[in-house]
């Protein structure tokens, strides 16, 4: 056989939904580095931002994308600690009023070698909690 070389793009491949979560002074920007979801944005209100609103459509996001787990984090450099972990909080946390999702996992079967696929409660919403620019003033 010869390897077959093509200049032409998969497009078989689904870009991955890589959620991103802008934190300003002023508001919350949710949105998708690929442009999968349109962007929501969360201002800022008498109490702080507003984390409620945030969870409520991030619940509705890992409905639509249930193997989704990672959020990446863009602060600017002006955010208060205090807020990160407040925000952080809302992004991880699956309240008990949500609904569940479930995660596969592979277990040793009866027989030696076999795995079974079991479906087991998953106690979060977006788990993977990465940094993207904590310094940047943007």
């Amino acid at each position: 056989p010869v390897p077959v070389v093509s200049n032409v793009p998969d497009e078989s491949k689904e870009k991955p939904l890589m959620l991103t979560l802008k934190i300003t002074p002023e508001e919350l920007n949710l949105g998708s580095a690929f442009d999968r979801i349109p962007v929501q944005k969360f201002p800022k209100i008498d109490k702080g931002y507003d984390v409620e609103k945030l969870h409520e459509a991030l619940v509705t996001l890992r409905t639509q994308f249930p193997t989704e787990k990672t959020m990446v984090f863009m602060p600017t450099g002006d955010i208060k600690y205090d807020d990160i972990i407040q925000i952080m909080d809302s992004v991880r946390i699956l309240l008990k009023t949500d609904p569940p999702f479930f995660v596969t996992e592979e277990k040793p079967g009866s027989t030696p070698g076999e795995t079974v696929k079991v479906d087991k409660p998953d106690p979060y919403l977006f788990p993977n909690v990465v940094f993207g620019n904590i310094l940047s003033g943007n």
